[in-house]
Order: structure tokens, then C-alpha cells, then sequence
């Protein structure tokens, strides 16, 4: 466990897992912060880091729990699961709706991104670099792959979807080589040979060039 790795005699052991955890993201979150802004106007200690971030988690949650109770909102249950997106672990026709948004590694390396979090956490970077989608392959063959592996995760999703259940995938029109891709219009196009019964997309401008994307995409497929 991460905290007895790291915090073998905290007083923190004696709160519970869940407070652990939440304390956890947040010092995470510092410690990004912290590699990245160290050296510029911005950079301040961790601990500030860490100060400051919690102040903003905590007014989040204010937020959200204050329009959960005004709309009366009744939560419900979750389940975390850790996996591929192209091998689903969930039964055929089991799931009224899905929003995602597919990793943008094709333009961005995550795992060179995240790289101090990674290690910080023992994850095993070679590995999970293997079975990401978009870091698979060089040059060419890349995204021949990512185009591959996305078509996958849109099957799976299919499969596991309820009738007249929706997925609603965000995508941007990320620049590779100097060239724009268009896996937004693939997606309308493999959704009729997957056989789904619907399909558009809302599109969004990009102020800022942030990531190489021009505009983002949500993708309407319905069962």
C-alpha cells in the first residue's frame, strides 16, 4: 500500500481509506504541480501546492453537493474496474450509457507527461506503454494502430450497450504530422457497419491551439 510505503508512521493511518485517498489525489495533484511550475512565476513549495488544492477540492465538492441537494439528486451505486477499452470485462447489453472521451496519446505522450506520477505510484511504464492506445507502434504505423484499436473500443461499446442506450465520445481533430486527422467522421462512418441505429456529432471550436486540437467533437451513437 502506498501509504505505508510512504507514510509508514502518519497520523493519517488513522483516518479512513476513503479521507486516505482523497488526501492522496490531492498530493498527486500537488506534486504535478510542483514538477511543472518549480522554476517559473508560478512555482511556489509543495506543501503550498498541496494547501492550495485542497482549498479548490473542497470547494468543488461544496458545490456539487449543494446542487445534488437542491435538485434532489439520489446517487447511486458505483464500480471501479481497471482494463482495456478494447476488451470490455461487462456482459453483452448491460449498460444504458456511456460518455468518454478516447485517449489523445496519439498527440500527446501520457505516460512521458505523467511520468513522476507513474513512478511515484509503482506502475510499471514499459508495460503499460505496450497496451496503451495511441503509443502503440512508430511513425506511420502508429496511427494505422490508434485508428485500429479506436475502431475496437467503439465495437466494445456496442457490445455492451442496452438497446436504445447511447455512448457519447468526445474527440478532438488532433494533428499528426503536420496533417489534421478525421476520426470524428470515421466514427459516423464505422457506427453503420457496427450497426447502430444513430449517429451525429455537435462540434466545438478550440480557442488556443491547446493539445494541437482545432476542434472537439461529441459524438451521438445510439443503439
Amino acid at each position: 500500500m502506498l501509504w505505508d510505503r510512504f507514510f509508514p508512521s502518519s497520523f493519517l493511518h488513522d483516518l479512513p481509506f476513503e479521507w486516505r485517498n482523497f488526501l492522496l489525489l490531492i498530493y498527486l495533484h500537488a506534486l504535478s504541480d510542483y514538477t511543472y511550475l518549480s522554476g517559473t512565476k508560478k512555482g511556489k513549495s509543495l506543501q503550498q501546492f498541496f494547501f492550495d488544492n485542497f482549498k479548490e477540492y473542497i470547494e468543488t465538492i461544496r458545490g456539487c453537493w449543494n446542487v445534488i441537494n437542491q435538485l434532489g439528486i439520489e446517487l447511486g451505486d458505483y464500480e471501479i474496474l481497471i482494463g482495456s477499452a478494447l476488451d470490455l470485462k461487462l456482459k453483452d447489453e448491460s449498460v444504458k450509457g456511456i460518455v468518454t472521451s478516447p485517449p489523445y496519446s496519439i498527440a500527446l505522450d501520457y505516460i512521458k507527461n505523467d511520468e513522476h506520477l507513474l513512478n511515484y505510484l509503482g506502475v510499471d511504464i514499459g508495460e503499460l506503454r505496450n497496451h496503451m492506445i495511441g503509443l502503440k507502434g512508430r511513425g506511420k504505423d502508429r496511427l494505422v494502430l490508434y485508428e485500429r484499436d479506436l475502431k475496437r473500443s467503439i465495437e466494445e461499446m456496442f457490445r455492451v450497450l442496452e438497446p436504445n442506450g447511447w455512448a457519447i465520445v468526445v474527440l478532438g481533430d488532433i494533428s499528426i504530422n503536420g496533417s489534421r486527422t478525421n476520426f470524428n467522421k470515421k466514427i459516423i462512418e464505422w457506427s453503420k457497419d457496427i450497426e447502430f441505429e444513430d449517429a451525429w456529432q455537435l462540434e466545438r471550436a478550440i480557442l488556443g491551439g491547446f493539445a494541437k486540437l482545432r476542434f472537439e467533437y461529441l459524438i451521438f451513437l445510439k443503439k
